[in-house]
């Protein structure tokens, strides 16, 4: 617990500030946390100080560091650096990811062609798609929203079913046109991603 009343007040628009920011209401920052939304309301306050493990995950969510939640940055001033930050962090961070595993597929298609290996190199690229999808979606865990998880779910839906019937597909020499049917599969899962969609979306606005 914080006794430095000033230190309260600080934490509290530090926490405001940042949630504002990142575009997020007290009601999300509340569901991330597993806390309630009047938890977070209260801390926003200086009504109470999260503890020190509260503080790390608020830190981790907003992307800073603790000492920037626990400092005076100056008030509204540094709003617009700490958009800039958090919008590097939410962007930058996933595409480089993401490159990283095409960048690796590609380092696996040149290996393949090299040494003539027995296998379709080209294989390689379908499968870094649902790879990318994956890391999008656990970046989208920490920064994004219910909106863009949908999209990206649905994206690595639909690349996973594409990797599954290019691989059967080349195993059956191109020969059967029904592999194809395959992809019918997509169909109800993303009507699964919408109802989920609507469900997360009335859930936040309550």
């Amino acid at each position: 617990m914080v006794e430095n009343p000033d230190l309260k007040i600080i934490i509290a628009k530090n926490i405001t500030a940042y949630r504002k920011a990142k575009g997020l209401t007290q009601n999300e920052v509340a569901q991330k946390l597993n806390y309630t939304d009047k938890a977070v309301s209260k801390w926003e306050r200086a009504g109470s100080v999260p503890d020190v493990m509260i503080l790390k995950q608020l830190a981790d969510l907003f992307g800073v560091t603790l000492n920037d939640l626990t400092t005076d940055n100056g008030g509204p001033k540094t709003v617009h650096e700490i958009i800039n930050r958090a919008t590097r962090n939410k962007f930058f961070i996933p595409i480089l990811s993401a490159l990283l595993v095409w960048l690796a597929a590609t380092a696996a298609f040149v290996f393949l062609r090299i040494f003539d290996v027995d296998f379709e190199a080209w294989l390689v690229f379908v499968y870094a798609l649902p790879c990318s999808f994956i890391l999008l979606i656990v970046f989208n865990a920490i920064w994004g929203n219910n909106l863009l998880a949908g999209i990206i779910v649905s994206m690595f839906i639909w690349s996973a079913l594409l990797s599954v019937v290019s691989s059967f597909f080349v195993l059956a020499e191109g020969q059967s046109d029904a592999i194809w049917q395959l992809l019918y599969i997509g169909i109800p899962l993303q009507l699964l991603i919408a109802v989920w969609y609507i469900m997360r979306s009335k859930r936040s606005k309550k």
